[in-house]
């Protein structure tokens, strides 16, 4: 399976978004997928945590949020152009990570991860200001990003595992509890919200598809 990505991770991080950034996602090609959505309101850009799910995108911000079935603006987005092939069941309590753990070695190369999980406590983050201010968001952490729990609750997820570091796809996070030896990029539709999932999260049940990726670093288009 090919993972396709536009736009630039670092403009997001480095807070260097601006209109002529913005790469041009159109939704029909991709059957799931993880980024940000942008939209203009009042004159300015809103970034919003974005995901495809079954051909649509959602994405989400405190500001505004919408649903696009043909062409989501996106300064960084990665996606895949089917269903992953290999049905993976989920029935004993663990956290995100542990999971990951699972799969990165049975897919020793990487894996795309779409489908459903019920998780039990789901800790997610949103942004709140949007990266356009030439700052680095790390500096200032907190302004950026708002985190929200979710208990007993369903989530549609897509993630990306690799176990090569991949600064299109995936990047470090001082909110992150979980340290491992691979990589892992997530987001979640849950409860009409987009949110990025920390891999700390803790899981119950669920219904997964997974596939191997082409390589252990991700292509362009």
């Amino acid at each position: 399976m090919k993972v396709s990505t536009l736009g630039s991770l670092d403009d997001v991080l480095c807070g260097q978004v601006s209109k002529t950034s913005l790469a041009e996602v159109k939704v029909s090609e991709f059957a799931y997928g993880l980024g940000a959505g942008a939209q203009l309101l009042d004159g300015k850009l809103v970034i919003a945590e974005a995901i495809i799910v079954n051909y649509t995108a959602y994405a989400f911000s405190p500001r505004i949020s919408w649903q696009e079935s043909s062409y989501l603006m996106s300064p960084f987005f990665a996606g895949i152009p089917s269903k992953p092939k290999y049905h993976y069941k989920l029935n004993s309590k663990s956290s995100l990570q542990e999971l990951f753990q699972e799969l990165i070695r049975a897919y020793p190369r990487g894996c795309v991860v779409s489908g459903e999980i019920f998780f039990s406590n789901l800790e997610g983050t949103y942004i709140i200001k949007s990266p356009i201010y030439n700052e680095c968001i790390f500096e200032n952490f907190d302004q950026y990003v708002e985190k929200k729990c979710f208990v007993n609750s369903v989530a549609q997820i897509f993630a990306v595992i690799s176990p090569d570091y991949e600064n299109k796809i995936f990047y470090e996070r001082p909110d992150e509890k979980s340290s491992s030896q691979f990589f892992s990029h997530t987001h979640a539709l849950i409860h009409g919200m987009t949110v990025h999932v920390l891999s700390h999260s803790e899981l119950i049940e669920g219904t997964l598809f997974i596939e191997t990726i082409e390589n252990t670093s991700c292509k362009m288009n």
